[in-house]
């Protein structure tokens, strides 16, 4: 994949900046679920540049974030936090 930073001197470094295929290839997604992510308001939190093609780029750090977070310790610990009315319910597909 590549190192996170690219250091422009010994005192200084910029963390890289992914395109969203390589954070579809991080995340074992399609671009096109990754893109539907965005518009629904999910997965990593993502920059828009400015200009008529408004490219999409991704902060590592972001995208590590975001696969960090929302791990769970066991099913039902899963099943709780989507649902957390349906104590003690399966919260499955019925």
């Amino acid at each position: 994949m590549g190192q996170a930073t690219v250091a422009s001197s010994p005192s200084e470094s910029v963390e890289r900046l992914l395109r969203p295929a390589e954070v579809a290839d991080m995340l074992d997604i399609s671009t096109h679920t990754l893109k539907a992510w965005r518009h629904r308001g999910e997965g990593p939190r993502y920059k828009r540049f400015p200009g008529e093609r408004g490219e999409i780029r991704y902060l590592y750090s972001e995208v590590l974030e975001f696969m960090r977070s929302d791990l769970h310790a066991s099913y039902a610990a899963e099943v709780a936090q989507r649902n957390p009315d349906a104590e003690g319910s399966y919260g499955g597909p019925g």
